[in-house]
């Protein structure tokens, strides 16, 4: 039986909907390993949860990814923190990996680090080449890499590796068989970053279990690989176990930002970019007009502002006088866009830890 017509009917009009709020992350989003593997046809496999180290093996059966690959995988969910996923991204034999990891991208994968399952330094460097020739890509994602090359330990860095000199890129130094770079990724992306009393910028120099350290470097070597910017593990005193292995190094491979600085500088680009797709989307759901003017760039401010205090109160940035919580955020309007500028303060990693004893006879 149809109701009887009321007035309501006429006069008022009441309609529901929800605008979503921005899809930012907690840690680093997926870590990648690009190789020619064949994913049974498919662009890329994600592993992850309780079953990952199952899947991943049942996927090396069936002859989808490389004992390499299972391996790369393997090391990257092998540490003391975890990644809700790791992929693995393929690219075919005409294609370069960068046409692999842009369909990757393309449909959908969160990719975070991502490197190489080649040790090839001309095909290294071609892949870093395609990160830095984007400014938004270097605001998105990051590069690992490793090598065994003794050039490493010379008296320049590796000609043959000059694209992977930026901040995005992280270089480190080990056997081709003992996957630092990969544990390395796995361990960074599986730290949380944000919102948990536990939450903190990713150290470089970690613990790395499942990776066994390169032996034969003398002193003189791993002085070198530091002064190159290469990144190497090392048992953490003589007599130490499996279980007590630390990446020693503090760069990325551009020789001038510190590491642990550099992740969280990309990482607030993702979040900001995050937060700024947030704003856009809440005025094409509503289909009010963000405007740009004083109104407009509150609301972008605010919207960067909540990504980025986040950070500040995890750690990632250092207050100065300049910036009492640790970063200034200011905005303008420039040819119609609302521009926001955001100046992070941030202090490397501690290189060392100095105890001076100084004892005195009476």
């Amino acid at each position: 039986m149809a109701l009887p017509p009321v007035a309501a009917d006429t006069l008022v009009a009441v309609s529901v909907s929800i605008i979503p709020a921005p899809e930012t992350s907690a840690s680093f989003g997926t870590p990648c390993v690009l190789a020619p593997d064949t994913l049974d046809g498919a662009r890329y496999m994600r592993f992850g949860g309780a079953g990952a180290a199952d899947a991943i093996a049942a996927a090396l059966t069936a002859t989808y990814i490389s004992a390499s690959t299972a391996a790369m995988l393997t090391a990257m969910i092998s540490q003391d923190q975890v990644p809700e996923y790791v992929a693995v991204i393929r690219y075919t034999s005409p294609e370069v990996p960068s046409d692999g990891l842009e369909a990757a991208i393309g449909e959908g994968l969160d990719v975070g680090i991502f490197l190489l399952n080649s040790v090839t330094e001309a095909t290294i460097n071609t892949l870093a080449t395609w990160l830095s020739a984007s400014a938004a890509r270097k605001a998105r994602y990051m590069m690992v890499f490793q090598t065994a090359d003794s050039s490493a330990y010379g008296g320049t860095r590796p000609s043959a590796l000059a694209g992977c000199e930026q901040l995005g890129v992280i270089g480190f130094y080990s056997a081709d068989d003992a996957y630092l770079a990969a544990a390395w990724a796995g361990k960074a992306s599986g730290r949380v970053l944000v919102g948990q009393q536990d939450a903190g910028p990713v150290a470089l120099q970690a613990r790395i279990l499942t990776v066994t350290p390169t032996t034969g470097l003398t002193a003189a070597n791993i002085a070198a690989l530091s002064a190159n910017f290469f990144a190497v593990l090392q048992p953490s005193d003589h007599g130490a176990g499996a279980t007590s292995r630390i990446v020693v190094g503090t760069k990325a491979y551009d020789g001038v930002t510190d590491a642990s600085s550099a992740v969280s500088l990309v990482y607030a680009g993702r979040q900001s970019r995050a937060a700024a797709l947030g704003v856009w989307m809440r005025h094409a759901i509503s289909g009010i007009a963000f405007k740009a003017n004083a109104s407009g760039q509150a609301e972008a401010e605010a919207a960067i502002y909540a990504v980025i205090k986040p950070m500040a109160d995890a750690g990632h940035f250092t207050p100065v006088d300049a910036a009492p919580l640790g970063f200034t955020i200011t905005s303008s309007i420039v040819n119609s866009r609302v521009v926001v500028r955001v100046v992070p303060y941030l202090a490397g990693e501690a290189r060392g830890f100095d105890v001076p004893i100084v004892g005195e006879e009476v």
